[in-house]
C-alpha cells in the first residue's frame, strides 16, 4: 500500500479502518469481478453490500441514536477512497448522499423513519441536479408539495443511484 499523503492527519481510529477498507477492496473487486457487476442487472452484488452493512459502513455517519456510528465524514471519506481505487461498485456513494441529506433536514420523524434502514442495508439516493444544472433548493422544479408529502414528479439529471434504483424516498 502507497503511504498515505503526509499533509492528511489520520487519527488510529481513521488509520485502521483506513487498513480494514483497503484489505476488503482488495480482497472483494479484483478486476475480473468488477467486470462481472457491469453485467448484472443492478451493477452491484447484494451479498458484498451485506459484508459492508455488518461492518457498519453505512451507518457510519449517522447519529448512534438512529443505529450509526456517529462517526464523521472523515471516516466516510476514508472508505470511499479504496473503494473508488479498486472500483468496488457498491450504492454506497449514492446512500452516504441520501444519508446526508437526511441529517440535513429538521424533521426528525422523517430521520427516524429512514436513517435506521439505510444503516440496516436499505439503498438510498438523491437527485440533486435539475435539468440546466441548478442544485440551489430554492429552485426546485421536480416534485409537487401536498400537506404532509411530495409527490414526485418532472425531471432530474445525475441521479446518484445504482442500475436499477431502490430510492428510499419512493419505496
Amino acid at each position: 500500500m502507497s503511504a498515505p499523503n503526509p499533509l492528511i492527519r489520520f487519527t488510529d481510529e481513521q488509520s485502521m479502518l483506513l487498513d480494514t477498507a483497503v484489505s476488503f477492496c482488495r480482497e472483494k473487486s479484483p478486476i475480473r469481478a468488477v467486470r462481472d457487476r457491469l453485467a448484472t442487472e443492478h451493477g452491484f452484488e447484494r451479498g458484498l453490500w451485506d459484508e459492508m452493512v455488518a461492518l457498519g459502513w453505512t451507518g457510519i455517519a449517522v447519529p448512534e441514536r438512529f443505529g450509526g456510528s456517529g462517526l464523521s465524514l472523515a471516516e466516510v471519506a476514508t472508505i470511499a477512497e479504496p473503494m473508488g481505487r479498486h472500483l468496488l461498485a457498491t450504492p454506497f456513494a449514492s446512500t452516504q448522499l441520501c444519508i446526508q441529506a437526511l441529517l440535513a433536514c429538521t424533521d426528525d420523524a422523517l430521520q427516524a423513519q429512514w436513517l435506521p434502514r439505510l444503516c440496516q442495508g436499505a439503498v438510498g439516493t438523491v437527485a440533486l441536479l435539475e435539468p440546466e444544472g441548478d442544485w440551489d433548493l430554492a429552485n426546485v422544479e421536480a416534485g409537487t408539495p401536498r400537506r404532509r408529502s411530495v409527490k414526485l414528479g418532472g425531471a432530474k439529471t445525475l441521479v446518484a443511484t445504482p442500475r436499477s434504483p431502490m430510492c428510499c424516498w419512493c419505496r
